[in-house]
């Protein structure tokens, strides 16, 4: 039971960890995802849709569960995100966006912060999907596989962002 505590401990520290911005001497880009994120930002214009969109997600990731993630939250968060994946089956993109960050706000973990952002490019709302790629990439401790697919859907976001 000790060893299953100190789990969930390091897997929510990890969770809060991977969507907390870190300090600007910490910022881990990769020349290739400053360039990314500057172009998004550019695409973006800076305009009220970006803007709106860093409120958004800020509002998001400021009222997830950073304290102990009890038993009922990861069984409730994993209902959440097992119906977010069939709504997605489904093309009801706007219930799986739904559903993902009501999963992300219970139990936060990068994957389902991921997803939903998913969910946004989806939705062609790629100002929230780009704020949150940016996000994660700003975190050093999102893993290198994660990192080379939200660059990736990040250069989406892009694309959407110039097409709008």
């Amino acid at each position: 039971a000790a060893a299953a505590a100190a789990a969930a401990a390091a897997a929510a520290a990890a969770a809060a960890a991977a969507t907390a911005p870190p300090s600007a001497a910490e910022t881990p880009l990769t020349a290739d995802e400053e360039a990314a994120v500057a172009a998004v930002r550019s695409a973006g214009g800076g305009g009220e849709a970006m803007e709106r969109a860093h409120k958004y997600v800020a509002t998001l990731l400021g009222r997830a569960n950073r304290e102990h993630v009890g038993e009922d939250d990861v069984r409730q968060a994993l209902e959440y995100f097992e119906a977010a994946k069939a709504a997605n089956g489904a093309d009801d993109f706007k219930a799986a966006c739904s559903y993902f960050e009501t999963s992300y706000l219970m139990n936060p973990k990068l994957t389902t912060l991921i997803s939903a952002a998913n969910m946004h490019l989806k939705l062609r709302n790629p100002s929230v999907a780009a704020e949150i790629y940016i996000r994660l990439l700003d975190n050093p401790t999102v893993p290198k596989r994660e990192r080379a697919m939200v660059l990736r859907k990040l250069a989406e976001s892009k694309t959407m962002l110039v097409g709008s």
